[in-house]
C-alpha cells in the first residue's frame, strides 16, 4: 500500500558536495546511491554536462550510481577525505556530521514548495551551505524530490494515527527516528543499500 504523507515535506533532499581534492584530478568522481532512473542521476548527468563544457574538456566527470562507492554516510566521509570529488546526498545523513543541518528535517517546517524554495534559496539556506566548509565539504545547491512517500504492506496512511505500529525504514537521522516514533511507528534507521535486502 502506497500513500502520500503530506506531514513531512522533503524539500531539502540533496546537497552536491565537493571534497578538498576537487580541483586536482582531471577525471572527477561523482557518486550517488540510487539508480539511473532517479532524479539524482538526472542531476548527475547535468553536472557532468556543465563541468565538462565549462572546463573546455579539461575536466571529465565519471558517475557512480547505485551505491557503487558506498552508502551516503560513506560518500560523505569519502568526499571529506578527497577519495571522491562530488556526491549527491539526501539531507538526512548530513546531520550526523553537521547537526545544524537538521533544522531542515523538522516536521511541518514548510507550508508548501514555494515557502521551502524561499528559505533554501535565501539567506538561511545559503548560510547552511557556507557552513559545510567547516566540515570539509563545499555545498553547491539544494534539490527537491517532492513530498515524502510512505509505503507499507499493511494499510493506507491518511492521518498520523494510521502509522501506529507500522515498522518503517528511515534514513539514519535522529530527527526522523524520533518524529516517526512520536507518531506511533516502529522506526527502523537503515541506509538505502540495506533496505531492499531488509524488505
Amino acid at each position: 500500500m502506497r500513500s502520500k504523507c503530506n506531514y513531512f515535506i522533503a524539500a531539502l533532499v540533496l546537497a552536491v558536495l565537493c571534497g578538498p581534492a576537487c580541483a586536482a584530478p582531471k577525471a572527477l568522481r561523482l557518486a550517488h546511491v540510487v539508480n539511473e532512473q532517479d532524479s539524482f542521476h538526472v542531476c548527475a548527468l547535468k553536472i557532468k554536462e556543465v563541468v565538462e563544457a565549462e572546463s573546455g574538456g579539461e575536466l571529465t566527470v565519471d558517475i557512480f550510481p547505485n551505491a557503487k562507492l558506498g552508502d551516503e554516510r560513506t560518500l560523505l566521509e569519502n568526499a571529506r577525505m578527497g577519495v571522491i570529488d562530488m556526491a549527491i546526498i539526501t539531507g538526512g545523513p548530513i546531520i550526523n556530521f553537521m547537526p545544524e543541518f537538521g533544522i531542515f528535517d523538522l516536521p511541518f517546517l514548510f507550508r508548501d514548495e514555494a515557502h521551502a524554495y524561499s528559505v533554501l534559496d535565501g539567506e538561511l539556506g545559503q548560510g547552511i551551505l557556507d557552513r559545510m566548509d567547516k566540515v570539509g565539504w563545499k555545498g553547491l545547491a539544494y534539490g527537491e524530490r517532492g513530498f515524502r512517500d510512505l509505503t507499507n504492506s499493511k494499510r493506507p496512511v491518511v492521518k498520523p494515527s494510521d502509522m501506529a505500529g507500522l515498522k518503517i525504514r528511515l534514513m539514519e537521522n535522529p530527527i526522523y527516528v524520533e518524529t516517526f516514533r512520536a507518531l506511533g511507528a516502529n522506526a527502523v534507521p537503515m541506509s538505502w543499500p540495506e533496505t531492499l535486502t531488509a524488505l
